[in-house]
């Protein structure tokens, strides 16, 4: 799989306004919307059943409240969420390098109470808590290891 952390810290190199001056990427792991891998996976291999258990995935995606914290979490199809040593962030993914794209949204760890990651076989939901009660969800492949967003929180509390 693809070194995240790596690609972040490159990326930032070249275009400056990913990172804050001297900011530092623990932890970084591409994610999509909830159902997104499971549908694309469904659609590869089984069909129509497939779909109606993405379709069951996606339904279980948790929506923000307005006026929330989670309520700003923008939409992002292809994605890279990153725990950085001050914040939470969450950039678009470039479709040709992989590396971020775009910085869309950022968060103080302040603001963040906790990452949590749902286990799953092929794709796990990615569950950022924040202060005032407020989740947004995000789902990751096994294979870009987002337990270690969770991890990488945690640990720097």
């Amino acid at each position: 799989m693809v070194d995240m952390v790596r690609k972040v810290h490159k990326a930032a190199r070249k275009s400056p306004a990913l990172l804050e001056a001297s900011e530092t990427v623990l932890a970084a792991s591409a994610v999509g919307y909830v159902g997104q891998f499971q549908t694309t996976l469904a659609a590869a291999n089984a069909g129509a059943a497939g779909l109606i258990h993405a379709r069951r995935t996606a339904d279980r995606a948790v929506v923000a409240s307005t006026g929330t914290l989670a309520a700003g979490w923008p939409p992002v199809k292809s994605g890279i969420l990153a725990v950085t040593d001050r914040r939470l962030v969450l950039y678009t993914q470039s479709l040709r390098t992989f590396g971020p794209k775009e910085l869309v949204g950022a968060w103080d760890r302040a603001d963040v109470h906790a990452i949590g990651v749902e286990p799953g076989k092929a794709s796990e939901i990615v569950s950022v808590q924040f202060v005032d009660g407020s989740v947004a969800q995000m789902e990751s492949i096994v294979t870009a290891k987002p337990a270690l967003l969770a991890t990488a929180f945690s640990a720097g509390c």
